[in-house]
């Protein structure tokens, strides 16, 4: 049986498109299954995310740290403190903070999800 991984990304733009694209053809799905969801703003952007990858896709990002254990955040600089002062409530020390958001500094990660969590960056 595969060891089972939630993985959550906020933000499906190109970024995060690359990544899910490459977790679903990673030699790593031999050894895991991952259960992958995505968040984006517009309803209509979600039901494109959806058909592309077969994956989750919400137009809300408090989703995310309720159903994964690692979240992946592709968004906008200009919009990741809004995103952490949205989640932060929710995540727990079992969640892993992956940023890939250019000129967002560690942190800054740390303090906007009120450090109870891990954050890599």
């Amino acid at each position: 049986m595969k060891h089972k991984i939630n993985v959550g990304f906020i933000g499906a733009g190109n970024m995060a498109s690359a990544l899910i694209l490459g977790l679903q053809k990673s030699k790593l799905t031999k050894q895991f299954r991952f259960i992958l969801e995505a968040t984006t703003k517009s309803k209509m952007s979600a039901k494109k995310i959806s058909a592309k990858f077969n994956v989750n896709c919400h137009n809300t990002n408090i989703t995310l740290p309720l159903h994964n254990d690692i979240l992946i955040l592709s968004a906008k600089p200009a919009q990741v403190q809004d995103i952490l002062d949205e989640i932060a409530p929710y995540l727990e020390d079992r969640h892993i903070l992956i940023s890939v958001c250019a000129s967002v500094t560690l942190k800054q990660l740390k303090q906007w999800s009120l450090k109870k969590n891990k954050v890599f960056r």
